[in-house]
């Protein structure tokens, strides 16, 4: 039954993220723009919901060695997905690596921006990656925290975008708790 359930939650978050729209196809030259993926492809966020899933069903260990127990799914948030996208596009517009956003945003204010409420947030990004696999390892084998993001129980929804800029490729995961 839990299987069942899951599959017809994938095929529901696949349908709600292809009936987005605003995205652009990737062009075979480099953008000038940046330029959102469309789903389904390597990193939407139903396959980086799943791999994050998948680690916080099991517990990990963190790049730190530290030992990650077991943590509740989470579940998909168009409104942490709307805050990431804004900041990733910010940062492959702009080339800017940063928690912080061009403009001074930090998550907290960008997740309200887009809707969510929330008692915790947290935030992962990356650079350069080109699948939800290669991005969720690395976050797993980061010293800075972000492994102990993705497994903190504490975080019950998630959003995520990944968009190519001028810079490479460009991921923002945002993981939250409501009010």
């Amino acid at each position: 039954m839990q299987t069942k359930n899951l599959s017809i939650l994938s095929f529901f978050l696949l349908v709600l993220l292809n009936s987005c729209g605003g995205s652009k196809p990737i062009s075979s030259s480099p953008p000038s723009e940046p330029v959102t993926s469309p789903s389904p492809n390597p990193g939407d966020g139903n396959e980086l919901l799943s791999a994050i899933n998948a680690l916080r069903a099991t517990g990990c260990r963190c790049g730190d060695g530290e030992r990650m127990p077991a943590a509740p799914p989470l579940r998909w948030s168009n409104s942490l997905a709307k805050a990431a996208q804004n900041h990733t596009e910010d940062m492959a517009r702009n080339n800017h690596f940063s928690h912080t956003g061009t403009n001074g945003s930090e998550v907290g204010k960008r997740a309200e921006q887009a809707g969510f409420n929330w008692s915790a947030i947290a935030e992962n990004i990356a650079k350069g990656q080109q699948t939800s696999q290669e991005v969720v390892a690395e976050w797993q084998s980061s010293h800075d925290g972000h492994c102990q993001n993705m497994m903190g129980k504490e975080y019950s929804d998630m959003g995520m975008a990944f968009v190519d800029g001028a810079g490479g490729r460009f991921w923002t995961l945002v993981l939250g708790a409501p009010l």
